[in-house]
């Protein structure tokens, strides 16, 4: 899967108006990774009850939402693909493990990035975090992937990408 640059932007602009924080403020990149963990539980609560539709469209989310949490750090992280491997050998419990160790290690990673604890300091640089915030979107697009669709996950996820962006007012679209 490919994802492109003005979309993200325009999201990652409409989310910080909507939040009232300024570019780069110390309160927008927590914000981001906590709503990680929002679309992660919404993935599960999908998952939990085989609303398979429902699923993909929260690994929709959680993949776009990490992508906007990379790019509010680094601008220039966009386009980049997002592979995936084609032999699915597990159910998708093994995979929402993998999402949920993805988004500790970002998490772990902007703790770090920030110097969040005292006693250690900063131990992340941006890049670190950026890399753990796409394999989250790598673990997300790999699940996706699992899961069959008739056209797709490039397709399926570029469908809920224009949904999105279809909600963001014009006057912000960049």
């Amino acid at each position: 899967m490919i994802i492109h640059r003005p979309p993200i932007a325009a999201i990652t602009q409409w989310l910080t108006d909507s939040a009232g924080d300024a570019p780069g403020s110390p309160n927008t990149i927590p914000w981001r990774i906590a709503k990680i963990s929002e679309e992660i539980g919404e993935v599960v609560e999908a998952y939990r009850a085989s609303d398979m539709t429902a699923t993909r469209h929260e690994l929709c989310d959680v993949i776009l939402t990490a992508e906007v949490a990379a790019f509010s750090i680094d601008p220039d992280t966009l386009p980049r693909p997002i592979e995936h491997p084609y032999e699915f050998t597990r159910d998708g419990g093994g995979y929402l493990l993998d999402i949920v160790s993805a988004a500790g290690r970002a998490s772990a990673a902007l703790s770090g990035m920030i110097g969040r604890n005292p006693r250690k300091g900063v131990t992340h640089t941006p890049q670190q975090t950026v890399q753990a915030l796409h394999d989250l979107a790598q673990a997300a697009a790999t699940m996706l992937a699992a899961f069959e669709h008739p056209h797709g996950p490039q397709s399926f996820f570029n469908a809920h990408l224009e949904r999105v962006v279809q909600r963001i007012p014009s006057t912000q679209i960049l």
